[in-house]
């Protein structure tokens, strides 16, 4: 007699086969409400000269902060999607005027300068002749810093509706004449250096500065192609700052900036030189200096993070061992001297924009070693999370934040150097799933798919097997 195969054991057996057990992690609800929670701190604490905590750096992330997700700006103030807490000041309009005002804050705190070379003695300017205009901002000590925290929200801005398109001319168009922030002070642009730039303008100007900049090849801190602490001049570099002439570069392209070839060429040098350490414990990561002293600092997950980010924007595919570093070091707590991961606001972010950059954010085949339990049963993230609804990296950090967010709406740093609202807006940008622009990302982030547990292969192992018998059955059954 024939066997034969019920098809409800072989529908519970697919089933089997495309399920695989997985840890929960915030809902959607969750991660939004933590999001304008957020928000409503941020224009609490926002000054009335437009700025946050007097810095160009922590405005430049709070205006970007606030920009990743315009498109949630009506739910603030109603309490919809699913929001228990409503926060009637936080209008469309209110939104605005704080941008806004953050904006015109950083455009009357630039600096201007004139560039040529960079030390290789390569022209950098477009064209690859003549001077051209460098445009940064030092305010707080370290241009390469300032200028790589406030390029995003400038170019984020730049493409937004609220700008009047890339090529409008500031104070042109009223740019620098919005109400400021709490406050309420008018703002002007009449005093900035960037008065009568286009947005585009400013873009290539930040890229200018950077590619002048870039480490060359008298650089005694190991390869070309890095950056460090000043531009639009300087010629050492260290990882942690490197990554900002990436980011910022990558995000002036998608404004409609050039990038001259040389920079992505030396940066290339610069990334292989970090991973080049013959030192045992350090070999195929990213440390502060490199593979001539990483020993100084590192690795740590801001090196590696930021690494992965530069490398994204090189065109480069990322290193399967700084991957696989981050993935061993994944949990672990704030050390002391930079390191650790969760609770590190700089830490958190620069992964994030790492990952994000290149394994995207539904992959859950490279970071497996989690931190958190990813929620509790019935607390999934449903399946319109950008994850498609795994625990993985993402969710990972989404579950750690909305579970330690303070009352007001605030984070606290567990290094107690990136204070409030740095890591705030920080947090803010990870939560709302912040996609870098395609012009960093190169549009190749890999679509992972989800692995299956054992059971899962187990169960298609026997699913494929009763379809091998089926198929056999039904040809031994042919009439000869």
């Amino acid at each position: 007699m024939k066997r034969r195969f019920p098809l409800a054991l072989g529908a519970i057996l697919l089933a089997c086969a495309a399920w695989t057990p997985t840890a929960t992690a915030a809902t959607e609800a969750q991660k939004l409400a933590a999001i304008l929670a957020g928000d409503n701190h941020l224009d609490t604490v926002q000054g009335s000269n437009g700025a946050w905590n007097g810095s160009d750096a922590y405005t430049g992330a709070a205006v970007f902060a606030l920009l990743t997700h315009q498109n949630k700006w009506t739910l603030a103030a109603t309490g919809s999607g699913g929001l228990v807490t409503a926060y009637p000041n936080l209008t469309v309009a209110k939104y605005t005027a704080d941008v806004n005002s953050g904006i015109n804050y950083l455009l009357n705190h630039a600096s201007v300068g004139t560039v040529s070379v960079n030390n290789s003695s390569v022209n950098i300017c477009p064209g690859g002749t003549g001077t051209c205009q460098a445009v940064y901002w030092n305010a707080c000590g370290e241009a390469t810093y300032c200028t790589g925290l406030v390029t995003p929200a400038i170019d984020t801005y730049a493409v937004s509706t609220l700008s009047g398109g890339t090529n409008t001319t500031i104070n042109a168009s009223g740019a620098c004449s919005a109400t400021g922030g709490q406050g309420g002070a008018a703002l002007s642009c009449s005093s900035s250096a960037l008065t009568g730039m286009t947005w585009v303008q400013i873009a290539q100007g930040i890229t200018n500065a950077f590619a002048a900049a870039q480490s060359g090849t008298t650089n005694t801190d190991g390869g070309i192609g890095g950056w460090r602490y000043s531009i639009p001049s300087d010629n050492d570099a260290d990882m942690s700052t490197t990554q900002w002439g990436a980011i910022s570069s990558g995000y002036n392209e998608n404004v409609g900036a050039v990038t001259p070839g040389v920079v992505k060429s030396n940066l290339r040098t610069y990334l292989a030189y970090q991973l080049s350490s013959t030192q045992p414990g350090y070999q195929g990561v990213a440390t502060y200096y490199g593979a001539s002293d990483p020993s100084a600092l590192g690795p740590t997950q801001s090196e590696n993070g930021g690494w992965l980010t530069s490398n994204a924007w090189t065109g480069n595919p990322p290193a399967a061992s700084v991957l696989s570093w981050l993935n061993t070091n994944w949990k672990n707590p704030y050390n002391g001297d930079w390191g650790g991961n969760f609770g590190v606001a700089y830490a958190m972010f620069a992964q994030y924009k790492g990952l994000e950059s290149t394994i995207g954010l539904a992959d859950n085949s490279h970071i497996t070693n989690l931190n958190t339990t990813c929620g509790a049963p019935n607390n999934l993230p449903g399946a319109t999370s950008p994850s498609g609804g795994v625990c993985n990296w993402w969710e990972d950090m989404n579950q750690y934040l909305v579970t330690t967010q303070n009352a007001n709406g605030s984070w606290t740093d567990n290094t107690g150097e990136w204070s409030d609202p740095l890591n705030t807006s920080f947090f803010i940008a990870i939560l709302d799933a912040a996609a870098l622009p395609t012009s960093i990302t190169q549009a190749t982030n890999p679509v992972s798919v989800p692995a299956l547990s054992a059971w899962g292969l187990l169960a298609l192992g026997i699913l494929l097997a009763l379809v091998a018998a089926m198929r056999m059955r039904k040809a031994n059954s042919r009439p000869a």
